[in-house]
């Protein structure tokens, strides 16, 4: 398993986890665009030439935002997320960010018991956000703790 940058001709690849992922998934020009975004990094997992799982985030002066991450259905349960958000950790540091955050569905069990794991804590939601009318939990690691 290898983890290198996120680019931009991985979004097609990226596309098919993120269609099998979400309910609401973004589309291909959604990715396109977060690379005319001076301030995005993003990382991908990949085995044998296949990209099997991706994390995106954005940052400004104090924070730093995941915005998408995902793991191939029969890739998932071999610590591939954990990697993936310890990339994030590492770069909110370097950027000397106070905070990491997201955003992730009320219903996500999995994800949120991941996120919490991983030192974050549930800090508020935002009511309707998803398509569907479903809230989602708003999750932030303390980068000063």
């Amino acid at each position: 398993m290898i983890f290198r940058e996120w680019l931009k001709q991985d979004n097609e690849k990226v596309l098919e986890i993120e269609k099998r992922s979400f309910i609401d998934p973004w589309s291909k020009n959604m990715f396109d665009a977060l690379f005319d975004v001076d301030v995005y990094s993003g990382l991908v997992a990949e085995e044998k030439g296949e990209i099997v799982g991706y994390i995106s985030v954005v940052y400004n002066y104090f924070e730093v935002e995941i915005i998408n991450i995902a793991v191939k259905d029969e890739y998932r349960r071999q610590k591939i997320g954990e990697k993936l958000i310890l990339w994030a950790i590492d770069l909110a540091k370097s950027k000397n960010a106070e905070s990491l955050f997201l955003e992730v569905r009320a219903s996500n069990a999995p994800a949120k018991a991941l996120y919490g794991k991983m030192g974050f804590k549930e800090v508020g939601f935002r009511r309707g956000y998803y398509f569907d009318g479903e809230d989602a939990v708003l999750m932030c690691l303390w980068l000063g703790e």
